[in-house]
C-alpha cells in the first residue's frame, strides 16, 4: 500500500487535473456556482476518491473515518489550501452531494489548484 502522503498526492494531482477540464481559474474561484458542480471534473473526482479510500486497508482493515481524514488533510496541504480539512469536507460533501455546502470549498480549492 502507497503511504498516506502518496495517496494524497495522487488526489491532489487529479483535483488540479479536474478543474482545468472544468475551466475553474483562480481569479473566478469566487464565481463558482451551484449551477457548476453537475456533472464537472472536480465532483466526479470527488466521487472517485471516496470510492477509490474504501479499496485500501491498514493491517487488513478498511481505513477509519481519522485515517481518511488524515489522508484527505494531507491532500488540502499538497494543494496549499488555507485549511486543509476543506478538502476533507468537500469529499464529504461530493460523496453525499451537498452542492451548496460544497461551493464554498470549491471555491477554496480553486483558488489554489486553479489555471
Amino acid at each position: 500500500m502507497p503511504t498516506f502522503k502518496e495517496i494524497a498526492q495522487g488526489y491532489a494531482a487529479k483535483v488540479r487535473t479536474a478543474t482545468r477540464l472544468d475551466g475553474f481559474t483562480k481569479a473566478a474561484a469566487a464565481a463558482v456556482k451551484s449551477t457548476d458542480l453537475p456533472g464537472s471534473a472536480i465532483l466526479k473526482v470527488a466521487k472517485e476518491i471516496t470510492a477509490n479510500l474504501d479499496t485500501y486497508r491498514v493491517d487488513g482493515q478498511p481505513l477509519t473515518e481519522e485515517q481518511r481524514k488524515t489522508i484527505l488533510e494531507l491532500a488540502g496541504q499538497e494543494l496549499e489550501l488555507a485549511m486543509p480539512s476543506d478538502f476533507y469536507w468537500f469529499i464529504k460533501g461530493g460523496s453525499n452531494d451537498a452542492y451548496m455546502q460544497m461551493i464554498t470549498y470549491v471555491g477554496n480549492i480553486v483558488k489554489k489548484a486553479g489555471s
